[in-house]
């Protein structure tokens, strides 16, 4: 692994290139001063022709490097070493050999504090190394390999980016791993514009829905390890990956139980067996697979967007998100507009919201329901919303009344939002988000009586809302994008490793 190094005078540069034969200072070579700033035709010359893999730059270089769009790591010592470095700058700069003087270092060590923030949090590089005590460029070396080390390319293999659970799941955790430094490829094979938003350093292939294509484009990509979503995408991907010896996990991001085509069924019971892993999204969903493979993980989906970072005050609302649908009431609409008809009239001063995209039919069959149960005025149907997010935000109240589920991404964003919420235990998958009484109310599922219980005991008192809601975006850290792709960075490494 070649590593181009630009600056670093008085962190022990010299002693640190005798001990890394294939790390090599370009610094004199490319010759920059406080005038100057080096072309970056000169750059890419040696970068190219060299074939350099790393790129370790100080500081006084990092804006010559952002113009280029290469990844670099940067290295600063400690504060409480700024004298000990200074000595080293004004000795270098007596000598003329660089540095700087005595105005210059003063002017420096006032601003180190802040500039040390700022390349630590601000500066789009792999990593800024600090330098502690009686550390020194050998050990940011070290670090560097040691983080190179455990990069990997991975291919996702998914349908299409457009829209849905899956997809964008898919799209959190591949954002994630790309910050940590690791080559992320997605291979989709229905030609749709991705409807999230995704990293610039993600590579996106469309191959068409066959083998032999996707099996030439897997060697042409040379992965690490493949990663596919869904059951008919992973047979499809397992057959392309035959003899080629790269890992293969298999994402089910379904109610294994309850969700299940006759082609699905068959894949889970005779295709996941042959996967290195085969990932599920609840300790119930291992359970059943394991009846078959015994090569399950349980990978919680990642929250899709930020915690609540300022209170935007909430109304007397309860929000319900999801499709709908007139024919597969799986999220339960029509259960929550006949509860709302039981109680709507005790709480004139609350609203019924649901949001989620549907056909006119779909509309024409809930607009039905509502004017059955006599709640036109406090029920609003408004369809899709991309801002959901501030529909959380204003909300008091989270319902779910689903009849089946996976792991449902709507609950844990609510819980994030600082909503108070209450849902069907949807075969006890609920239970591993929420813990009944704590941070949401967990209800049997068909109980309509209890559900009603639940969300009037809510409505009825400010207090345990806020404190469900408190206790609720607390508890939800746990399934923070960056906790979830800690846990798939372990597993995609340990898989790499055999």
């Amino acid at each position: 692994m070649k590593i181009l190094i630009l600056g670093f005078y008085g962190v022990g540069k010299t002693t640190a290139l005798k001990d890394y034969p294939n790390a090599v200072d370009l610094t004199d070579v490319l010759d920059r001063s406080y005038d100057e700033h080096p072309s970056l035709e000169r750059f890419y010359q040696y970068w190219n022709d060299d074939k350099y893999e790393i790129v370790m730059a100080d500081p006084w270089w990092t804006d010559v490097i952002i113009k280029t769009g290469i990844s670099f790591y940067t290295v600063i010592p400690d504060v409480d070493r700024k004298d000990e470095f200074f000595e080293n700058y004004r000795s270098r700069f007596s000598l003329g050999l660089g540095g700087g003087d005595d105005q210059f270092c003063d002017y420096v060590g006032d601003c180190w504090s802040g500039w040390i923030d700022f390349y630590k949090y601000k500066l789009p590089c792999m990593e800024c190394i600090i330098l502690k005590k009686n550390e020194w460029m050998k050990d940011a070396l070290d670090h560097i390999i040691k983080i190179e080390s455990k990069k990997m390319r991975i291919v996702f293999y998914i349908h299409h980016l457009a829209f849905g659970g899956a997809e964008r799941v898919t799209t959190v955790i591949a954002n994630e791993l790309v910050k940590r430094g690791h080559n992320v490829d997605i291979i989709y094979c229905v030609d749709f514009k991705s409807g999230y938003p995704l990293n610039k350093k993600i590579n996106l292939h469309y191959v068409p829905m066959r083998v032999l294509p996707l099996r030439k484009k897997i060697k042409e990509l040379k992965p690490d390890v493949c990663v596919s979503i869904l059951p008919h995408n992973s047979f499809r991907l397992m057959k392309a990956l035959i003899g080629l010896h790269i890992p293969q996990v298999m994402c089910d991001h379904q109610n294994v139980q309850y969700n299940s085509t006759k082609s699905g069924k068959f894949i889970r019971r005779y295709i996941y067996r042959f996967a290195d892993v085969v990932t599920v999204l609840t300790k119930n969903d291992q359970k059943y697979i394991d009846k078959w493979c015994h090569n399950t993980v349980v990978m919680y989906n990642p929250l899709s967007f930020p915690r609540l970072q300022q209170d935007m005050g909430t109304s007397k609302t309860v929000l319900c998100v999801g499709r709908l649908g007139a024919y597969n009431k799986a999220k339960g609409f029509d259960r929550i507009i006949k509860i709302w008809g039981k109680i709507a009239h005790k709480h004139p001063e609350w609203m019924l919201i649901i949001a989620g995209s549907g056909n006119q039919e779909d509309y024409e069959y809930y607009n039905n329901l509502i004017n059955e149960e006599n709640v036109e005025n406090s029920i609003k149907l408004i369809g899709f919303k991309p801002n959901i997010q501030d529909w959380m935000a204003t909300s008091s109240i989270f319902a779910l009344p689903s009849r089946e589920e996976g792991f449902p991404c709507v609950l844990t964003e609510a819980m994030s939002q600082k909503c108070a919420c209450v849902a069907f235990e949807i075969y006890g998958n609920i239970n591993e988000i929420l813990t009944d009484g704590y941070d949401g109310y967990v209800v049997k599922d068909g109980d309509l009586d209890a559900f009603q219980e639940k969300l009037e005991f809510l409505m009825d008192n400010e207090e345990e809302r806020k404190r469900i809601a408190d206790n609720a975006y607390e508890s939800v850290l746990r399934f923070s994008p960056e906790k979830i792709a800690d846990q798939w960075e372990e597993m995609l490494l340990n898989l790499v490793k055999k």
